[in-house]
């Protein structure tokens, strides 16, 4: 009888102890599990907030790419190619170039050098090349998606001028190819030797 007493105790003890151990692993599972639908939780907020933000300060998430890489054109001012591309100097800083090329005339039309690369930046560059032209109704201007170019500014000055705008896809970087060439071309001169822009 003692003997059976014995093992009855041992087993429901060795019991217990397996349940104790289960429980404490299932805990930890459920702590796991509890703090992944947070963070889970809390990205989805955060992307929400940021897609919220990004439509309230560009306001321009709806344009497509309108030029669809039709880079022939012969006649002048009809499709203007725009970008801004940096230079680093030897002195540690960056110069920004912002340029409007003119695919008819095959030409730089406007241009713009800056240690700040910011909207009235891009504006400026802008306001410079509709200097030159008498109408600017009608007018196509590409570029990517940066965000001088997503600005709201940016959307309803040329809304102002009439002109119409074309937006690279995301990722593609060829559909403004014309000006990015450009950009390989001055840089492929400018840096041939040397890792700077040397200034003096």
């Amino acid at each position: 009888f003692v003997f059976v007493l014995f093992c009855y105790v041992w087993c429901y003890f060795k019991y217990l102890t397996f349940i104790k151990r289960e429980l404490a692993i299932n805990e930890i599972k459920f702590k796991k599990n509890r703090d992944q639908d947070k963070v889970k939780k809390n990205h989805s907020v955060l992307q929400i907030c940021y897609l919220i933000g990004h439509v309230l300060r560009t306001g321009n998430t709806d344009t497509v790419c309108i030029l669809n890489r039709k880079f022939e054109e012969q006649i002048p001012n009809k499709k203007w190619l725009t970008d801004v591309t940096e230079f680093k100097l030897s002195n540690g800083k960056k110069l920004y170039l912002s340029a409007i090329y003119d695919l008819g005339s095959k030409q730089i039309i406007s241009h713009k050098l800056s240690t700040s690369n910011n909207n009235k930046f891009v504006l400026d560059t802008l306001k410079k090349a509709v200097k030159l032209v008498p109408n600017t109704e009608g007018i196509l201007l590409h570029s990517d998606r940066g965000y001088q170019y997503t600005s709201r500014l940016f959307k309803v000055t040329l809304e102002q001028l009439g002109i119409k705008q074309s937006m690279s896809r995301p990722g593609c970087c060829i559909d403004n190819g014309p000006m990015e060439g450009v950009w390989g071309i001055i840089k492929s001169e400018i840096y041939r030797g040397y890792k700077n822009f040397y200034i003096y």
